[in-house]
C-alpha cells in the first residue's frame, strides 16, 4: 500500500468518523463516486487505519451514584456514566450515547421535547437511531451559535433531532419575546433569607438598600448602606450573590418593560426539587429562583396562558451544595 493511498484512507476515515461528513460529501471532495468512498472506508477498517469499538452505556453506568441522585432529588430515574474516559472528546461521545439511551426510554407518540445546546447534545442526537414516532415536536429552548460550529447551535440541533424522530421542530427567538409588549417579562432576584433579614441580593425588592450607584465601573442599581458603602449580600446561588444588577435589567425596570420579584433560598431549593421530580431536569440554583416564581404565578393564571421559563444553566454544579443543605435540615 503506497504512502499516497494510505494518506487517502486516513483522510477519508477522518472526515467520516471524526468530522461526521456523509459519504456523498466526501465523494465530492475527492472527486470519486459514493460507492468508492464506501470501499475506501471498508479498506480503512480492514487495514487497521480505523479501529471500531462498541461500548454499551448500559454496562458503564454507576448504579450507586444514580441511586444517590434519585433519593436526594426525588428523581424517578438518573443516568450516570461510570469510569469516564480521560480523553475529553471520547468522554463527550460516551455521555451522548448515554443520553441517547436515556431519551429513548422516554419517547412516545405526540411527545414534546425541549432542547438545550452544546457538544454533548450534538453527540446524543448523533447516537440516536432514526425512529418513526407519531407527531413528536422538538422545541429549541436556549442557545444560538455554538462557538463557531454551526452543527451545535440551538436551531440546528432542534432540526436534527426532529428529523431523527420523524417529527417537527420550532424555535424560541428570545429577542422577539422582549420586543413583543403583549408578553410580560418577570425577573426573579435572590431573596436569600428574606428581605427583612437584610441577608439577600435583591436590588429592586429592598427600597432601604437598593438604589442607583456605581459598582465596578457600571452605573446601575446597587445594594448600599446610607453612606454609599456596598452592602454585604447573601444567596444560596453564587451566580446571584452580587450587590449590583446588570444595566439592561435596570433599564427594563425603569421604563416599565419588566417587573422584578424575589424568591428566597428555601423557595429556590423546593423549586429545584420539584422540577427534578416532575421533569427529570435539575436546574441551576440561579434558574431555580425563576421556577419558584412560576410555582406562585401559575395557579393565578387561566389554563390557556403560556409561561416560558429561562433555565439558564444546569444544576450539576449545585448538587453538592443542595445535598449538604438538605442533610443539615434533616439533622436539626
Amino acid at each position: 500500500m503506497g504512502e499516497d493511498h494510505l494518506e487517502l484512507l486516513m483522510q477519508v476515515a477522518s472526515w467520516y468518523y471524526e468530522e461526521r461528513l456523509c459519504q456523498a460529501d466526501i465523494a465530492r471532495r475527492i472527486g470519486r463516486s459514493r460507492s468508492m468512498v464506501s470501499r475506501l472506508l471498508q479498506e480503512a477498517r480492514d487495514k487497521g487505519v480505523v479501529k471500531i469499538q462498541v461500548l454499551s452505556p448500559l454496562i458503564n453506568r454507576s448504579s450507586e451514584l444514580e441511586e444517590y441522585l434519585c433519593q436526594s432529588f426525588g428523581l424517578s430515574q438518573a443516568y450516570v456514566l461510570a469510569d469516564p474516559p480521560v480523553d475529553y472528546p471520547l468522554l463527550i461521545r460516551r455521555l451522548g450515547e448515554l443520553g441517547a439511551h436515556a431519551l429513548r426510554q422516554q419517547l412516545h407518540d405526540n411527545i414534546k421535547i425541549s432542547l438545550m445546546w452544546g457538544t454533548t447534545i450534538y453527540e446524543m442526537i448523533w447516537a440516536m437511531p432514526n425512529l418513526a414516532l407519531a407527531n413528536p415536536t422538538v422545541i429549541q429552548m436556549i442557545g444560538t451559535v455554538g462557538r463557531g460550529n454551526p452543527l451545535i447551535d440551538g436551531p440546528e440541533l432542534a432540526r436534527s433531532l426532529a428529523q431523527k424522530l420523524n417529527g417537527s421542530y420550532c424555535y424560541l427567538p428570545a429577542p422577539i419575546i422582549v420586543e413583543d409588549e403583549t408578553v410580560a417579562l418577570i425577573g426573579v432576584e435572590a431573596g436569600g433569607e428574606g428581605i427583612k433579614s437584610g441577608r439577600h441580593a435583591a436590588r429592586f425588592s429592598d427600597p432601604a438598600l437598593g438604589r442607583l450607584g456605581v459598582l465596578h465601573g457600571t452605573q446601575t442599581y446597587v445594594l448600599q448602606d446610607p453612606d454609599g458603602q456596598i452592602a454585604l449580600t447573601h444567596s444560596i446561588s453564587a451566580g446571584l450573590d452580587y450587590a449590583a444588577v446588570g444595566p439592561e435589567h435596570a433599564w427594563m425596570r425603569d421604563v416599565g418593560r419588566a417587573k422584578y420579584v424575589y424568591a428566597t433560598d428555601d423557595e429556590a431549593i423546593k423549586a429545584l426539587q420539584k422540577l427534578s421530580e416532575l421533569e427529570g431536569i435539575i436546574p441551576a440554583l440561579e434558574s431555580a429562583h425563576a421556577v419558584a416564581e412560576v410555582a406562585k404565578l401559575a395557579p393565578t393564571l387561566p389554563p390557556e396562558r403560556l409561561i416560558v421559563v429561562n433555565l439558564s444553566g444546569r444544576g450539576d454544579k449545585d448538587v453538592q451544595v443542595v445535598s449538604e443543605i438538605l442533610a443539615e435540615k434533616e439533622n436539626r
